[in-house]
């Protein structure tokens, strides 16, 4: 509760002390996992936060932290590494076999590689055509 605080008010690094402690309660604790990494890169730590997401993968190989990995490399331009992370094969699967939160996470993830192709294209925006 203490890092979420602090985040909201701009002081990522008393964030990631708050975290970091309660990652040594529950190191596999998915939510902080996340929120360390959500710290680090409020605190424009970008390169920390993928070192952080690479060892977190290597162990736990959750599409969230893919997730967030890719969308960290986009946002810092390095999209051919963003295009390792964010492929079609790892967000599209059997939907039947999931809940609402990892269809979530595959659709977030799919408009993710989206973003990410027409940033490789040149494009910026999606413009819809009209039927004519």
């Amino acid at each position: 509760m203490l890092g979420k605080a602090m985040l909201a008010i701009q002081e990522p690094q008393d964030a990631l002390a708050a975290f970091t402690q309660a990652q040594g309660y529950d190191p596999n604790d998915s939510e902080v996992v996340l929120l360390v990494g959500q710290a680090l890169t409020q605190g424009h730590y970008y390169q920390k936060a993928i070192i952080y997401y690479q060892n977190v993968l290597s162990s736990n190989n959750k599409l969230e932290f893919v997730l967030e990995l890719g969308l960290l490399l986009m946002k810092t331009k390095r999209l051919s590494e963003a295009d390792k992370y964010l492929n079609l094969e790892l967000f599209v699967d059997e939907f039947s076999n999931f809940g609402i939160s990892e269809l979530k996470i595959m659709v977030k993830g799919l408009e993710c590689i989206q973003q990410l192709q027409m940033r490789k294209q040149g494009v910026d925006n999606l413009k819809s055509n009209p039927i004519a």
